[in-house]
């Protein structure tokens, strides 16, 4: 119903058939005809084009797109796909939130294994149970261990020296002023 009351809406033919077929009055062949002088009446169409539609040709015969009914169909598939990536998006937050769920029941379980055998209890990327050692009164190694942040935010080097003498070239915002690797 994009298309309004105009003559080229698909309605009005489908009408016109109907009553035609229920009634022998010929609006089906009337409402193509209509719409055919319609298009003869339009510049956009060539001469040869414009005179075969009055001579009752119709325009799936000669190749005549609509401008507008493209323009809407266009419409229709941009609409579709806005519709399509929202449902994916959703569906994909689910997900999310789901694997969320998930690894949070088994760092529960971690936790209290981390107890036993002194491992972290955080999950890696791949999804496998992160290997290091705990710190002392800790579930997690220093690496998923959660650090108190500096208020602004910003990163700076770590102030870790090294034995070799050289300090550490690792980036950190905790409020201690080392990384991960030396809090």
């Amino acid at each position: 119903m994009r298309r309004g009351f105009t003559l080229d809406n698909p309605i009005w033919q489908a009408v016109g058939n109907v009553v035609e077929g229920v009634t022998n009055v010929p609006l089906g062949r009337m409402s193509n005809k209509m719409l055919n002088i319609d298009n003869a009446l339009d510049e956009s169409n060539k001469w040869w084009q414009r005179a075969a539609l009055i001579l009752g040709w119709n325009t799936w015969d000669l190749g005549i797109r609509d401008p507008d009914i493209e323009e809407i169909k266009q419409d229709i598939k941009k609409e579709k796909k806005q519709i399509s990536k929202i449902k994916s998006d959703k569906k994909k937050e689910e997900q999310r939130i789901e694997k969320q769920e998930e690894q949070k029941a088994l760092i529960q379980e971690n936790i209290k294994k981390s107890k036993k055998d002194g491992i972290c209890a955080a999950i890696s990327r791949s999804g496998s149970r992160c290997r290091k050692d705990v710190e002392p009164g800790s579930s997690y190694c220093t690496i998923h261990a959660k650090v108190k942040q500096n208020e602004t935010g910003k990163k700076s080097q770590c102030k870790k020296t090294k034995s070799n003498g050289k300090r550490c070239k690792m980036k950190t915002s905790s409020a201690s002023g080392y990384c991960y690797y030396h809090d």
